[in-house]
């Protein structure tokens, strides 16, 4: 289902695309053109409420999406990142450790949060292992603050949890377990 800016829902055509099971979406500049990626490893190139074309980009479900600087980047089960430009024309692709759930890039920095909760900065070809996550979860969201360089990450295992640090300086810095913090602010709610 699709709503328009005025909230107006349209249903996604297909049209004579093959119909699969939607997980991922990111939209280009204007919001016009998007992409999703299926459970099937296929990308769907969106105008308006139709499905334009789909392209095959990786083997098994397409986990994260993402456009930046008109450059699709996607990771999928067979742990593969890869680039595409805006017109899926393929760029790179990289292995990772375990597939992406969230893919960030900033100054060409490319920074993505793995289903057991690993963080990779992946920068000129080499990849760092910013954050081994010991399979304690996987990484739901993960963003660079474009000012100040900290990386936001959201984790889910039972509880939610917000990590934040400096891409460059680790340790951690900060860790909010948000659970605690919403009883605390429940428990001194009664107190402001």
């Amino acid at each position: 289902m699709l709503f328009t800016k005025d909230g107006e829902k349209k249903k996604g055509l297909f049209g004579s695309c093959k119909m699969a099971s939607q997980i991922a979406i990111s939209f280009f500049d204007g919001g016009e053109k998007f992409v999703t990626g299926s459970s099937e490893g296929l990308l769907y190139l969106w105008e308006g409420n139709q499905a334009a074309k789909t392209f095959q980009i990786h083997q098994g479900s397409i986990q994260a999406l993402t456009i930046i600087n008109n450059q699709i980047y996607s990771s999928g089960n067979d742990k593969k990142l890869n680039i595409f430009d805006a017109d899926v024309n393929k760029l790179s692709s990289v292995d990772l450790p375990h597939y992406a759930k969230a893919i960030d890039v900033k100054n060409n920095v490319i920074v993505v949060g793995t289903r057991n909760g690993c963080i990779v900065e992946i920068a000129e070809g080499k990849q760092n292992v910013v954050m081994n996550g010991h399979s304690d979860g996987e990484v739901w969201g993960l963003g660079v603050c474009p000012n100040s360089g900290m990386v936001y990450i959201i984790l889910w295992i039972c509880l939610n949890i917000l990590k934040i640090f400096f891409i460059r300086f680790l340790p951690v810095v900060t860790t909010i377990k948000l659970l605690f913090l919403i009883l605390k602010i429940i428990k001194l709610w009664p107190l402001v």
